[in-house]
């Protein structure tokens, strides 16, 4: 092997970006070839040479990236869902029928399936990161919001704004994943 000179876009066969090219991956930070130092941890080096461990496994910034977007993806999943369990208490405190509190049901889901696609479009010009905040701050807004609902108007405003901050994070959440799975990076 021959020394590492500074930071390469191609970290190995399983990390390349895709048609291995380097401006396919805008944004990022790559992933530096490490040095095997079995001795020191400081630098020192008893072989020259990048550690294929260093090159294949992800960083410990790409596993916070990946966690951190399965545990908001499960979140918003359980948002979706976890309301069928509380109509009951829905109707009573918003004084409606149980089918009319099952509604909000239909309205979320009707606005994440309108709301993907228009968002994506929309997006496409700013970064993911941006995006990543926005679509989990339209989240917790919506959600807020239906927490505090006095009434069932409200409480279907909440469920449009939660649903299009949950439409606006799965796909771009689903690309950031993909993208650093490919490339082995993570933004900047």
């Amino acid at each position: 092997m021959t020394p590492s000179s500074g930071p390469s876009l191609q970290a190995g066969p399983s990390r390349k970006c895709p048609d291995d090219q380097a401006s396919h991956c805008p944004k990022l930070r790559p992933i530096v070839p490490v040095s095997c130092a079995r001795s020191n941890h400081y630098g020192a080096h008893h072989h020259l040479g990048p550690c294929r461990q260093h090159l294949t496994d992800p960083d410990a910034r790409t596993k916070l990236v990946i966690a951190a977007l399965t545990i908001a993806a499960f979140a918003i999943g359980l948002d979706t869902f976890v309301i069928i369990g509380t109509l009951d208490v829905i109707s009573r405190d918003l004084a409606i029928s149980t089918g009319a509190a099952g509604s909000i049901i239909s309205i979320y889901a009707l606005c994440y399936a309108v709301f993907a696609p228009l968002n994506a479009w929309m997006f496409k010009a700013v970064s993911g990161h941006n995006v990543q905040i926005l679509s989990v701050s339209l989240f917790i807004i919506g959600n807020l919001i239906c927490a505090i609902a006095p009434n069932f108007h409200t409480l279907a405003a909440g469920r449009v704004i939660a649903a299009y901050g949950a439409a606006t994070f799965t796909p771009t959440a689903t690309a950031l994943a993909a993208r650093i799975s490919q490339c082995g990076f993570v933004y900047t």
